[in-house]
């Protein structure tokens, strides 16, 4: 029994990943679609709702403000008043 405990690890190894394969084959993931805004400032009104419900646009990245590393502070630091 102990010679074949060698060969019964390399089987199980190899089905686990065939498994493992297979598994995450198995749902079929839709992508979901964005959009990034480049502005310090955004009003979100009706007129953006209903572009963004027609486009399918599920999320928003908005850009507050960039940000930079001080190095007398040692920290991260905005480069802009948020409005």
């Amino acid at each position: 029994m102990l010679n074949h405990t060698p060969r019964f690890l390399q089987n199980l190894i190899f089905l686990l990943i065939i498994w493992g394969t297979l598994q995450s084959c198995s749902e079929e993931q839709k992508p979901k679609r964005s959009v990034c805004i480049w502005k310090t400032s955004f009003d979100f009104n009706r007129e953006d709702d209903t572009l963004f419900s027609q486009l399918g646009i599920e999320h928003v990245y908005l850009r507050f403000f960039d940000v930079d590393w001080n190095p007398y502070l040692k920290e991260a630091l905005p480069q802009a008043n948020p409005q």
